[in-house]
Order: structure tokens, then C-alpha cells, then sequence
């Protein structure tokens, strides 16, 4: 097996084993008011915008936790965040309050 299939194989046994499931958030388009115009942007956008200047972590890194925040509006339990990023990891505190 290539190295690719090997990593495919392995999570997919990691999700089967674990009875993960994979999800994904509804996309609700929100009219955003600039000067001179609107945009029609995504909530979960919107969401990581709310979160940047409070969290001031990398781009993905705040659109991921933008999403579970808005995974876990829609009524999803959000019981773990597995990570290993540092930057994550020093604001716990605040990371579990999205």
C-alpha cells in the first residue's frame, strides 16, 4: 500500500473505532453591511470574525473552533476538541467557551 492509502486506512479504522461521526454545519448566508455595500458572507465567517480579536490565533485554527461554535448552536454536543497545537492549548479556558 502507498503511503496515501496507508494514512486513508488508518482513519478510517480511527473513526470506526472511536464511533466518530463526521458533520458538518449548515451554511446560513448573513448580509454583512460595508460602506458603499453589502456582502452575503457565511455565519461561520461571521463567527470566526466575532472570535479572532478575542482569541488571536491562526486563520484555520479559528475558523475550525468558528465552526464547532456553530456546530454546537445547531444543537450538536461538542464533547472533545483533540489537539496538539500550543496556541489552542494556552487559551483552553477560552477556547471551551466558543
Amino acid at each position: 500500500m502507498s503511503h496515501e492509502e496507508n494514512v486513508q486506512a488508518l482513519v478510517k479504522y480511527a473513526i470506526k473505532d472511536c464511533r466518530l461521526r463526521i458533520v458538518d454545519a449548515d451554511l446560513i448566508p448573513v448580509t454583512v453591511n460595508l460602506p458603499g455595500s453589502s456582502v452575503k458572507i457565511s455565519h461561520i465567517y461571521l463567527r470566526a470574525l466575532e472570535l479572532a480579536s478575542e482569541l488571536r490565533l491562526k486563520t484555520l485554527d479559528t475558523l475550525h473552533l468558528a465552526h464547532i461554535s456553530c456546530l454546537k448552536d445547531e444543537g450538536m454536543q461538542i464533547e472533545y476538541l483533540v489537539t496538539n497545537d500550543g496556541e489552542i492549548l494556552a487559551r483552553g479556558d477560552r477556547v471551551s467557551e466558543c
